[in-house]
């Protein structure tokens, strides 16, 4: 399949976006609260450089989340993650193994 340089970065924003989150939350645990934060607000900052609304809202989940984890509300941070990742539009649009040709 092939696809736009733009198509492209958008598509690997998305994808460092959502490989960064799982792999933060299957790590939490090894993990400070303070790093996690970091971590969650920079895969925000990927989802909102996407420019897709629904990327938008995405970024302003982690967003959330990140800022319950700081005041230390693990309970929300949890919820909201688990929101963000069900509900990514990434993962909706990813399916078997295409592979991608820049034009």
């Amino acid at each position: 399949m092939k696809i736009s340089q733009d198509e492209f970065r958008k598509e690997l924003l998305c994808g460092l976006a959502r490989e960064n989150c799982v792999t933060v939350l299957n790590a939490r645990a090894a993990l400070s609260a303070a790093v996690v934060v970091r971590i969650c607000r920079f895969v925000s900052t990927l989802c909102a450089d996407h420019g897709d609304t629904e990327c938008r809202r995405q970024s302003e989940t982690c967003l959330s989340a990140a800022d319950a984890l700081e005041r230390g509300d693990e309970k929300t941070f949890l919820e909201l993650c688990r929101y963000a990742c069900s509900t990514c539009p990434y993962t909706a649009r990813v399916s078997g193994n295409n592979t991608i040709t820049l034009q």
